[in-house]
Parts: structure tokens; sequence; C-alpha cells
């Protein structure tokens, strides 16, 4: 295995990691934090493979002109926040194309359909239902004393 595939690979695994890991908690690390660092692990992979932001260079050029223009007209971390959401977005694309061409998938399947449903029942946990809240009393027939 060269190195520019176990780079590669590397990256893969972090992809991986950040998909099915949906939200890394940092309030027990940094408890005052309000920060959410979802794309964390995508940004050490881009750090693996920097070479893939510059496939697409239509894109990176539309990426780097909202960017500029955020960096102008909008607000103090307008620039920041595009960045840490456009770049991470742009390299999984280019890292599906990579991984598609060599005929393999981003996210192997067990790998998805595990954390699809992972995710499915996190959902329902996180789901406030007290709208929609299961009492035995109003499904069984009422007794009179």
């Amino acid at each position: 295995m060269c190195l520019k595939s176990l780079r590669l690979n590397l990256a893969r695994f972090l992809v991986v990691v950040s998909f099915v890991w949906p939200f890394i908690n940092t309030n027990y690390f940094l408890p005052e934090s309000q920060v959410e660092i979802n794309f964390l692990p995508v940004f050490l992979a881009i750090g693996l493979a920097p070479e893939l932001l510059f496939e697409d260079l239509i894109s990176l050029f539309l990426i780097v002109a909202a960017v500029a223009a955020a960096a102008i007209w909008g607000t103090v971390d307008s620039a920041l926040r595009l960045i840490i959401g456009a770049v991470p977005c742009l390299f999984l694309v280019c890292l599906y194309r990579y991984f598609l061409r060599c005929g393999k998938e981003l996210i192997p399947r067990p790998v998805a359909y595990w954390a699809s449903s992972f995710r499915a029942i996190w959902t329902l946990r996180m789901t406030n239902l007290g709208h929609a809240e299961f009492r035995v009393g109003r499904l069984s027939p009422r007794v009179q004393p």
C-alpha cells in the first residue's frame, strides 16, 4: 500500500467516524464551551489529503468568491462560518468522487446501515414526545365506580 492510498484511507476512516458520531459533545471537556465540532474529523482528513480540494476548481473559486463577499458585506464571523461549512462539504464530494473512481464506497454499506439505525433511534430518543404521550388510561375503557 503506497503512502497516498494510506492517507486517503485514513481520511476515509475519519469521514466515517464523523458520520457515525453525529455530535461530539465538547461539554465534557470544556464545560463553558458553546462549540459544536461535527466537522473536526473531516478537517483532520483535509489535512491528510489537501490535494483533493483542488480537483474541483470551479467550486473552490465559488467558495472563495462567497467567502470574500461574506467578509466584505457580512458580519464579523460570517466568512469564518462559511469556510467551516463549505470547505468540508467540498472535500467530502471530492473524496467521494475519488473512491467512486476506485470502485469503492466512501462509507461502507454495513456501517451506513448501522449508523442510520443508530441516528434514527437517537433522534427518537431526543425528540420531545410531550404532545404524543401514551397513556394507558386513555386507551382503556373507563370503568365507572
